[in-house]
């Protein structure tokens, strides 16, 4: 397994510990980017959206390799980088895939 800290953003002393197996170390990096946006303020965009949360971000993250996991230890298939992506009124939205399917699903704000 690969213990995991995500890189380290000014100011964030964030450490999460992520136990993936080897097959499933291209998907930390993006995890790691996905972070920046934690640093946006409401209404970040003029829409009047709400800043994204740790919390939601985390259960994101913990769904996410709890999926990849799952499928690469049930099935022997392992995901595609996922994207994390800013969703609507503080939600964070999940893409992912492998050679058979494809996933979307958003972990909305607490």
């Amino acid at each position: 397994m690969i213990p995991f800290s995500p890189v380290a953003l000014p100011g964030d002393a964030v450490r999460i510990d992520l136990d993936l197996p080897p097959p499933l170390a291209h998907i930390l990096v993006p995890i790691a980017a996905s972070r920046v946006m934690l640093y946006l303020p409401d209404d970040w965009d003029g829409e009047v959206r709400p800043a994204y949360a740790e919390s939601t971000w985390r259960r994101a993250v913990a769904f996410l390799t709890d999926a990849a996991k799952r499928l690469w230890e049930d099935r022997g298939v392992a995901v595609s980088a996922p994207r994390l992506r800013k969703g609507p009124v503080g939600s964070i939205d999940l893409h992912s895939s492998c050679r058979h399917c494809g996933s979307l699903s958003s972990t909305a704000l607490d």
